[in-house]
Parts: C-alpha cells; structure tokens; sequence
C-alpha cells in the first residue's frame, strides 16, 4: 500500500482534475446532491502486467468480435449498429496466462478509471487516448441511425438511477458530451415517451441516440416498451443493444464457445470451462468437487448472486441447481500486495480502447474496501 500521504496527494490530485475538466459534476458533489468517495472507487495502486498478457487479452477480443458475427441472432437481426462500452473481464497469472471470466455489454467505470491515468499521467481528462477513442466510438455509433446527419441529443438511461452505486458516472457522461458539443439528459428507461415517431425525454429533449445502461438485457420489461420500440424502429441508436448481448455476453454463449469445434486459438487460449449445473449428473459429486468451481446464476451481472465454490452454503448450492446456473472453472485473480485484481478491458467492435485493474479483498469486485477500486494497468517486458 502507498503511504498514508501519497495516498492523500493521489486523491487531491483526482479531485483537482474533477474540478477543471467536470466544473458542472464538481459543484453538483459541492453542493452535496452528488455523494462520492474517492477512495471505494479508485485506487492509488498501480497494477502491471505483460505486454504478452495484454496482446493475449487483446487477439481475443478481436477473435471474440469477429467470430461472433457468425453466430445465430435473435429476429431483429437487420439492427446494423453494434454496442459501445463492450467489456471482457480477464484474471491474469504471474505466469503470463489471461483467463475470459465474463463479457458485458453495459459495462460501468470507463469514465471513473480514465480519472486514475489522466491523475498518474499529469494531463488533462480529455486528451487522454481513452477518451478520445469513446468519442470516437459514440460517433461512428451515431452514424448507423436515421438521424445520422443531426448533432448528437443523448438520452442516458438506466432504471433507479438514484440508486445506483455508480450514479457520479451518469453525470460525467452528460458533461462530457456537452463538453463535446452535444445535447444530454440524464433520465429513467421508464420515463421515455414516443411522440411522432420520436424519442422524448422527460425535459423535453428529442433524442437521436440512446446511452442504454438497463440490465433488461432484452428489453423485454413493460417499463422498457418505449426504448424497445427505439431499438427496433431505428427512432434512436439504442446502444448498448440487445443483439450484442445474445451474440457476446449472454453466459451461454461460454458453454457454446467450449463446445464449438473450429473455435480460433485466441479465443481457446482464455476460455475457461464452463457448463450448465445440469452438466453434473450427481448434485453429491459436484458438492464434493465446489471448491474448484465459480457458480453464477447465467443472467447475473455486477457479481450479484455468484460464488466461489468454497464459499457455497448447501442452501444457495440447491437454489442454484433449481435456477440452471452456470458452472465456470475457478482461476484464482493474481495478487498485488494485499489486493486481488482483475483486468476490465473496454472495447468497442474489435477494438481494444482501455484496460483498467479493479483492485478488491474479498470475494468479489465490489467497490466496498477503502483504497480499492479502478486502478491504472502499466505494461512491463
């Protein structure tokens, strides 16, 4: 761990950089309608990792992409724009071995984790590569839909967004695509209207394209009639959308992937074997053997509801054989120090934009020990 003062130097450096690039966000936390703490989000530790590691992990997401587009759709195939802020969570080993635990298509942090480098590297936010990429991505995104020849009005949308441990992020999207020049509303997936053929939000803004947050992987949800309608219509770009998910982060596609036989190498190279709980004929044998297992419910997201092996009650264990969970190998995350670490790569298409380390203790990533969180990932020969 960094000393007590470097840790506080760090932390005023990250604010200092929240109040001369994000001005809105930073008097919204001074006014105190906006909570955060620093030290659950972002951490002073800075995580290193092979260049080998980090080509291993990038060929396979490139792979991943790429392959997927051969894989079965669901009927709203024609839907031609992709998914912005895909990511793929890897453990790493010191022995240069990158593992694929999960991909997500709403994945949380991009903003949060740019704050760790432009704070280590002493430049502002926005000259950043990363974010210069997710500009980027928005546009090429924007481009796909109907409106392609407006300026960008943005709707970001989630369900609960009071709520949400991540709210601080939502702000800083909306201030930087202002900052970009674009329009922006923060708002509830529920409170969309459709009006002639067009998207509104609750103040009033008509949008082009929507900055889907929801974890309604499918739209499915009456609450969700309005953004599904987007989606499928082409009112708005709807992204991330739910063809990106059936093709790349629903977990079966795990099992799939293991059991494809003319699977490329780089994506070989990191999978880890996964199953159905029903793969297990004998619920005993496969309770004698938890301990070399991750149990996950297969729609899980955030790490809710998954487990280590050695950890599993008998209750949530027979909860889990009743629910069709998915049963993943256990590749233990490397170590630094006293912190666990996972790499969270962002990418949009096949195109790695940033990799950032959550550094946690305990049994998941969840942003709950003080001086954890996103950290920068540095590159060693």
């Amino acid at each position: 761990m960094t000393t007590s003062m470097d840790s506080a130097n760090f932390y005023k450096d990250l604010q200092e950089v929240l109040e001369k690039d994000f001005p809105i966000t930073f008097k919204e936390i001074e006014n105190g309608r906006l909570n955060v703490d620093w030290t659950y989000l972002i951490s002073p530790e800075v995580v290193e990792i092979p260049t080998a590691v980090r080509d291993e992990m990038k060929n396979a997401i490139q792979s991943l992409f790429h392959f997927s587009r051969n894989l079965s759709t669901p009927p709203s195939h024609h839907i031609q724009n992709d998914s912005v802020l895909m990511s793929y969570d890897f453990h790493t080993h010191s022995d240069g071995r990158a593992k694929l635990i999960e991909v997500n298509t709403n994945a949380s942090g991009f903003l949060i984790s740019c704050f760790a480098e432009a704070a280590h590297q002493s430049k502002s936010y926005f000259d950043l590569e990363a974010i210069q990429s997710l500009k980027s991505s928005f546009l090429l995104e924007h481009s796909k839909g109907s409106q392609s020849s407006e300026t960008l009005q943005i709707a970001i949308v989630d369900d609960q967004i009071e709520s949400q441990k991540m709210k601080f992020e939502f702000y800083l999207y909306k201030e930087l695509f202002e900052h970009w020049g674009w329009k922006s509303e923060i708002c509830e997936a529920s409170d969309l209207k459709l009006e002639n053929k067009k998207v509104m939000t609750p103040g009033g803004l008509a949008v082009n394209f929507i900055y889907n947050r929801t974890t309604d992987f499918f739209l499915t949800e009456t609450s969700h009639q309005v953004l599904q309608s987007a989606w499928k219509e082409g009112f708005a770009v709807v992204s991330p959308q739910p063809v990106e998910y059936e093709r790349l982060a629903d977990k079966n596609r795990l099992i799939e992937f293991q059991n494809t036989s003319n699977l490329p190498k780089p994506i070989e190279q990191v999978l880890l074997k996964t199953y159905d709980i029903a793969h297990f004929t004998d619920p005993d044998e496969l309770w004698a053997e938890r301990k070399n297992y991750f149990f996950k419910p297969k729609n899980s997201f955030g790490g809710k509801s998954a487990y280590r092996g050695q950890s599993l009650s008998r209750k949530v264990f027979q909860r889990m054989l009743e629910d069709d969970a998915l049963v993943q190998e256990y590749f233990p995350p490397e170590k630094l120090k006293d912190w666990k670490f996972d790499i969270r790569c962002y990418a949009y298409k096949d195109q790695l934009q940033h990799i950032a380390a959550r550094l946690y203790q305990g049994q998941l990533t969840n942003f709950s020990t003080p001086f954890g969180g996103f950290g920068p990932v540095r590159l060693k020969s």
